[in-house]
């Protein structure tokens, strides 16, 4: 496997907006695209870093631009189109930052009397300061495509010609303004959607929901803490959890949100802190069935990603075991988990320095002790953890795929894909000079309940040789590329999205094409 060099290229184009917003037909194709494949891949990520005179500061303050790359018999086709939330719509108008974004402040320099002002004017205004613009993730609820960040807000969009259509409303009186994170989990066995939403309030509270197939109605599971346990302050900061058929498990950790930060106007990245003297962290365990909390110490870590979880029976000691592989970072050396991912740093520095560890943990339910080690034992640091989800979410699996940065470091972004066999830990990778590569997604060549690794990666990649994007095919037996379909521009490296077939993304059957790909390379 080759990897790429680490000497920064001055037109390195993957922190670099791109506002071009084309409709493609028939790309060109290297290799051969499997005809099974018959699908879209709808992706989510920051696309535009400026806006008037205003730089912004974070990657995560981009706003969002959904991806769609269609497959059919062999060919692929794609299109993308800005995500029109207000802060998209009212500061590309205005020529300036209308809200905060996740780190960039709108208006530079407040003082503590104008974020009151501000904070009071919003307030009676009936709106809220956090997040607006959905840069994070794509999810399906019933018949509706949203995306998502770390609110409460969902804006729906047409799945077929992308065009936004407005807030997602749910049925019932949970919080309208609310933290939330953007990894809900779909239980594939009861059609049931599960996530997490965070109040802030006299008490600030985790309330875990399930949302049933086909209704928008979020039901309680459980509330934590629970009666009985000490009030939070400052709320544990929650991106991902994981869930098995009796359990949902949020990772309790020294992350945390201040609540009067983000009312009074900070931006959500500086609301967030690691609290050091916090020496633990710890699994927050409520059963599904009845809403039953316990927590469980562990040493303390921070975790983005849950790969997947599993109940298991432990056969030597007769007990019951949650098993978690979580992609883990050493906070002992930085106050905030997202420091490395300031634009200037990545732009400057050319180089990513985000060591994600995948580890597993062993929860103990009988003497509620907990363990853990690498996974595998040694292994490079890898982002984006995915799996053949409808098929093995919850439960024991066997493959495990993730992005990976392999060779000498530093390096500009993740550039290699990687199989990770959880039987013998074996790892296979795949990459190639100059390429770096977004979320591997899984998609199985048959619709079933295959614990193999049958089907092939669909990771988003960006050539630094070429200075454009394009989608590679890898199949995940042999993790061999086995085609690829180029753009003619480049794609900003982006965050995380999911593959629908046909059936479930139904496609336009006369939809009018723009251009194809030889014809858009005349014009450029």
């Amino acid at each position: 496997m080759k990897v790429s060099n680490n000497f920064l290229s001055r037109d390195f184009k993957g922190w670099e907006s791109q506002t071009k917003e084309v409709v493609l037909d028939n790309l060109k194709v290297d290799g051969q695209i499997p005809s099974w494949i018959s699908g879209s891949l709808i992706a989510n990520g920051p696309a535009q870093f400026e806006v008037g005179t205003t730089h912004f500061k974070h990657w995560f303050d981009g706003f969002a631009m959904i991806k769609k790359f269609t497959f059919d018999s062999g060919k692929v086709s794609f299109r993308n189109r800005f995500l029109l939330s207000e802060q998209y719509a009212k500061s590309n108008a205005n020529g300036g930052l209308y809200k905060n974004g996740f780190e960039t402040y709108a208006i530079e320099g407040q003082g503590h009397i104008q974020r009151v002002l501000y904070t009071v004017k919003n307030l009676f205004q009936g709106q809220s300061s956090m997040l607006d613009d959905c840069n994070v993730h794509i999810l399906k609820i019933g018949e509706h495509f949203g995306a998502v960040t770390e609110t409460s807000n969902i804006i729906k969009f047409d799945q077929n010609d992308l065009r936004t259509i407005g807030s997602l409303k749910f049925d019932d009186d949970l919080p309208a303004f609310a933290v939330s994170t953007a990894h809900p989990h779909l239980d594939v066995d009861t059609g049931e959607m599960i996530n997490v939403l965070v109040e802030f309030g006299r008490e600030n509270k985790h309330h875990i929901y399930k949302i049933a197939p086909n209704s928008l109605k979020r039901e309680i599971i459980a509330t934590y803490p629970p009666k009985g346990y000490p009030k939070e302050k400052q709320p544990f900061y929650v991106h991902s959890f994981s869930i098995t058929p009796n359990y949902v498990i949020l990772f309790k950790t020294p992350l945390v949100l201040s609540p009067l930060k983000l009312l009074f106007n900070y931006t959500f990245n500086d609301a967030l802190s690691y609290k050091k003297k916090i020496d633990y962290s710890s699994f927050v365990i409520i059963n599904r069935k009845n809403g039953d909390i316990r927590e469980i110490q562990t040493d303390p870590f921070i975790c983005l990603h849950s790969a997947n979880a599993y109940e298991h029976r432990n056969i030597d000691t007769h007990q019951n075991e949650i098993i978690l592989d979580l992609v883990c970072y050493d906070m002992q050396s930085q106050s905030n988990i997202y420091s490395p991912l300031f634009l200037s740093d990545l732009k400057e520095k050319g180089m990513v320095d985000f060591d994600g560890t995948l580890k597993r943990y062993t929860v103990n339910l009988n003497t509620e002790k907990c363990h853990h080690r690498s996974l595998p034992a040694h292994s490079s640091p890898v982002e984006f953890p995915r799996i053949n989800y409808k098929a093995v979410n919850g439960k024991k699996y066997n493959f495990l795929y993730t992005t990976a940065m392999t060779g000498s470091r530093p390096l500009k972004f993740y550039n290699s894909v990687q199989k990770i066999n959880l039987q013998d830990e074996k790892i296979q990778l795949w990459g190639e000079d100059n390429y770096y590569f977004g979320e591997p997604i899984f998609v199985p060549r048959n619709n079933d309940n295959s614990q193999g690794n049958d089907g092939v990666l669909l990771a988003i990649a960006y050539n630094d040789n070429t200075k454009c994007s394009s989608i590679v095919v890898i199949d995940a037996h042999s993790m061999q590329k086995i085609g690829e379909a180029h753009l003619p521009i480049h794609l900003p490296f982006g965050l995380h999205g999911n593959f629908y077939r046909h059936n479930s993304c139904a496609e336009v059957d006369n939809e009018t094409v723009k251009t194809d790909h030889d014809t858009y390379m005349k014009d450029a």
